[in-house]
């Protein structure tokens, strides 16, 4: 199993089952060391936690808690297991895993009944429950990251109306393609 990309670069592997045992293994460590009281919910998001399709070989992690102000106070605790805290993301408390040429996890942080939580969750399980979307999803991805190989950025941008199309779906309790 392969885990690990450079910071601002796109690549895709094929699904790896191992990425569930990684988003596992990584969840058991974080439960280990943070407060279990703030936790509400531990989620394995993003591709790596849709079976079947191609992603970027970096797990993603939707930690739902009690209160952000309080987790933002485990920044140092994180940052001595590996994590960096990302200022740059204004809906969610972020931080990376791993040094900038291999980073492995993202741990998005958020409360119970925010937009970010709920669709993130929400798109992730109506992609695993409709495969034709998420065969969609894989061909949009593969056809982005060879465009933009080394601008993650625009990749995910690039990415926004498909993401819009599918939550609307899945609020709408629509199958694929009936909008």
């Amino acid at each position: 199993m392969t885990v690990g990309v450079h910071r601002g670069k796109v690549r895709l592997e094929p699904y790896d089952p191992a990425w569930a045992k990684a988003f596992q293994d990584e969840k058991a460590e974080l439960e280990s060391y943070l407060d279990r009281k703030n936790i509400i919910k531990i989620y394995h998001v993003g591709s790596t936690s849709i079976p079947g399709i191609m992603a970027k070989p970096l797990i993603d992690i939707l930690m739902v808690v009690k209160s952000t102000k309080q987790a933002k106070d485990w920044a140092p605790r994180l940052e001595t297991h590996g994590y960096h805290l990302r200022e740059d993301v204004p809906d969610h408390l972020m931080l990376a895993k791993g040094p900038e040429y291999n980073r492995t996890v993202h741990l998005h942080i958020g409360e119970w009944n925010e937009e970010y939580v709920n669709t993130t969750v929400l798109f992730r399980d109506y992609l695993i429950t409709h495969p034709k979307a998420a065969a969609d999803y894989e061909q949009l991805k593969k056809g982005l990251a060879g465009r933009y190989a080394d601008d993650r950025k625009s990749y995910s941008a690039s990415k926004k109306d498909f993401i819009y199309k599918v939550i609307q779906a899945a609020q709408a309790g629509k199958n694929w393609g009936e909008l």
